[in-house]
């Protein structure tokens, strides 16, 4: 009986004083509102925190090569040195046994040109183990495979800011950009990781086959390797290409290269044949041009098993009001059905300008024969 009149009392003087009642709520309010605020503010910090750290890599060593020298008593590094060899990194993974994956790798600032835009980004020269290690995955496109890694392909995977300064809202696969006025195929594209923890954008970077990249008197190699991870260490050599004089003189050398296989692509105007809008055949020429490497590229792989393989593909394609491809197929193969998977591919990946009124679609015919 106590209780329930005490109830009773309590909300009798509650609504007799409801200026007071109102504040005094309002006060709990604010205040658990404004601790639920603070506690959920740093958890997000943490978490953001924690993401970037994970991103770098959780268990990653980065060893760079350098001289030091001791000052007030702590080692400062005063130069770097090329003492660091591709042998250094399969060493590591043989005779540390905590670590289970180590890749060499060499970076460098350099410039990117495709067509009239350029930029300046990080070039690193190393092995796929290095995608793994870092943790960097691919958005599109894929990685090199250890065949380009020996034949000294010039192929690059690139970031989405490089993708973003060089080729805007161009999809990047199978064109050719340079880098200090070496050309490269562009083969993947990797997922946006954002921010490290030191302030550099990890977008900005282009990454190559060991076999090719940039080496100087000046600058020195690292190598990359985790604590605990999972694989086997593979070691880089990108000494090959050397840029001497501000990039007036490119050589390039790489003994055991393999030979390359190449085929020419004739291909006649693209002709209309269906939608409600309009577009003239040559813009469709234009952007095919533009990306005729990676039709080529579709060829020159079946050329490697097949060197006699020669015929003609149409390519039959329909273009969206928002210049994207929404179905592509073949009406005529007489190469194989992987070569005709790899084009009807490719063109889906293309980026068209809008036509006017609607979709439209064309047939584009190819005739492939080998060189020479």
């Amino acid at each position: 009986m106590k209780l329930s009149r005490n109830v009773v009392l309590s909300c009798e003087i509650m609504a007799a004083h409801k200026l007071r009642t109102m504040l005094s709520v309002l006060g709990i309010v604010v205040g658990v509102g404004a601790v639920v605020l603070m506690v959920s503010a740093g958890k997000g910090a943490e978490k953001r925190i924690l993401d970037r750290i994970r991103d770098m890599g959780t268990n990653l060593i980065i060893v760079n090569a350098g001289q030091t020298r001791i000052i007030a008593g702590r080692q400062r590094q005063m130069a770097t040195v090329t003492t660091l060899r591709p042998d250094d990194a399969k060493a590591i993974v043989r005779d540390c046994h905590s670590v289970k994956l180590a890749a060499a790798a060499f970076s460098k600032k350099l410039a990117a040109q495709f067509e009239a835009e350029n930029t300046n980004t990080t070039i690193v020269g190393m092995t796929d183990d290095g995608f793994r290690i870092r943790n960097i995955t691919i958005d599109s496109g894929r990685v090199f495979h250890v065949q380009e890694n020996r034949g000294r392909r010039r192929v690059a995977v690139l970031g989405p800011t490089v993708v973003r300064n060089l080729f805007g809202d161009t999809d990047p696969i199978g064109l050719l950009f340079r880098i200090s006025r070496v050309p490269f195929e562009v083969i993947g594209v990797t997922k946006p990781k954002g921010i490290d923890v030191n302030g550099a954008d990890q977008d900005d970077l282009l990454s190559q086959v060991d076999g090719i990249g940039v080496a100087t008197g000046e600058t020195g190699g690292s190598l990359k390797g985790p604590a605990g991870g999972k694989g086997s260490g593979e070691a880089a050599d990108i000494s090959q290409l050397r840029v001497k004089g501000g990039d007036k003189s490119v050589k390039t050398a790489g003994p055991g290269a393999e030979k390359k296989i190449k085929g020419n692509v004739k291909k006649k105007a693209p002709m209309a044949s269906g939608g409600t809008g309009m577009m003239s055949a040559s813009d469709v020429a234009k952007v095919v041009n533009r990306r005729l490497g990676a039709i080529k590229g579709c060829y020159e792989q079946a050329l490697k098993r097949d060197p006699t393989l020669q015929g003609k593909v149409t390519v039959r394609f329909t273009i969206s009001g928002s210049g994207k491809v929404t179905t592509a197929r073949t009406t005529l193969n007489e190469l194989t059905p992987a070569v005709g998977n790899c084009m009807v591919s490719a063109f889906k990946r293309f980026r068209f300008p809008p036509p006017e009124g609607g979709t439209v679609t064309f047939e584009y015919p190819f005739m492939f024969t080998p060189a020479g």
